[in-house]
């Protein structure tokens, strides 16, 4: 999909706001929309409209965030246990490279697997299953409750199978969730909690 651009947001903004919306939580879900998602807070602020932004840099982050929120609670409150939420959250990802490249996991070519841990690809290999696997293994290197796995529209048959085994190897009791994302860059967005 596209990036949402700053006039999109406050368009977005606007419209919860005259559906009734008392405050509007903004989740940006993604780094590069941040200060788009920024702007579109301070520009409706200007305008008496009550709205929020949860520092959230990857969709993991937001479902984290999501996760937490509840609608009896006040605004404030559940910006402060949503942007918790997220910011505890460890993410990582797989993907498949579109090019030559030199990474933080060694030199790349196109069509090799990438395995990205906190937004860095550190993992450089040839087989989705096995990188997944490799990311979910680093994530959970200091601990987690639940596992989040994000499957992109080309996520290969067994994802979720090799997840789960690599993360109940690690942690007994753990719990992975397994959510249809259909995004097309990432096969896997992983999230640990």
């Amino acid at each position: 999909g596209r990036r949402a651009s700053t006039g999109g947001l406050i368009d977005a903004i606007r419209e919860q706001h005259e559906r009734g919306a008392s405050g509007v939580v903004v989740l940006p879900n993604d780094g590069d929309t941040l200060l788009a998602a920024a702007a579109a807070v301070r520009a409706v602020a200007d305008e008496g409209i009550e709205a929020h932004l949860v520092h959230v840099r990857t969709a993991v982050q937001g479902i984290a965030a999501l996760a937490v929120f509840e609608p009896t609670a006040t605004a404030g409150a559940n910006v402060l246990a949503m942007q918790a939420a997220a910011s505890a959250t460890r993410h990582g990802a797989v993907t498949v490279a579109n090019r030559a490249a030199l990474t933080s996991g060694g030199p790349c070519e196109a069509g090799d697997v990438l395995g990205v841990v906190d937004g860095d690809v550190v993992i450089v290999g040839s087989d989705e299953l096995a990188v997944a696997r490799e990311v979910v293994h680093r994530l959970l290197a200091s601990g987690g409750e639940l596992v989040t796995v994000v499957a992109g529209v080309d996520a290969p048959e067994g994802l979720l199978e090799a997840v789960t085994s690599e993360a109940r190897s690690a942690h007994h009791g753990i719990e992975v969730s397994l959510i249809d994302g259909g995004q097309a860059v990432y096969s896997a967005l992983l999230g640990v909690e």
